[in-house]
């Protein structure tokens, strides 16, 4: 014969289960949406990595007045970079190519992702060795 406690007990196990998977979730949900970006000097430099399409090489030079130099292929385009309410965005003309900036921290190694959905152009980059 079955104790009645033990299943009361299985379905407290099952509901704390899915109680810490859930935080977990919200948890990296805010990791999820990058570091915000108050000003454009947090993220001046020369970064390097891919685009898809194609996974060409991306080089990347962000400037302290907000201009850009982006390369892939053989292409070359110059642009601006914005922030408001901690968020970037670029944009590249004649594209053309708009879109936001997201800054992640990969354990110490400052990461960025430059999106545009309506071209579907995405880059991803991180600070090129000096």
């Amino acid at each position: 014969m079955a104790n009645r406690n033990e299943g009361r007990w299985w379905g407290a196990g099952i509901f704390l289960a899915a109680g810490v998977a859930m935080l977990s979730g919200c948890a990296s949900m805010r990791a999820a949406a990058g570091t915000p970006i108050a000003d454009v000097g947090v993220i001046v430099g020369r970064w390097a990595g891919t685009m898809t399409p194609g996974d060409e090489p991306f080089d990347l030079t962000i400037n302290p007045g907000g201009t850009l130099t982006a390369a892939w292929g053989a292409t070359t385009v110059w642009g601006t970079v914005t922030t408001r309410g901690g968020k970037a965005s670029f944009e590249m003309p004649p594209g053309p190519y708009e879109g936001t900036i997201q800054l992640y921290d990969d354990g110490g190694t400052p990461r960025l992702v430059l999106s545009d959905p309506g071209a579907s152009f995405r880059a991803r980059v991180e600070p090129r060795p000096r």
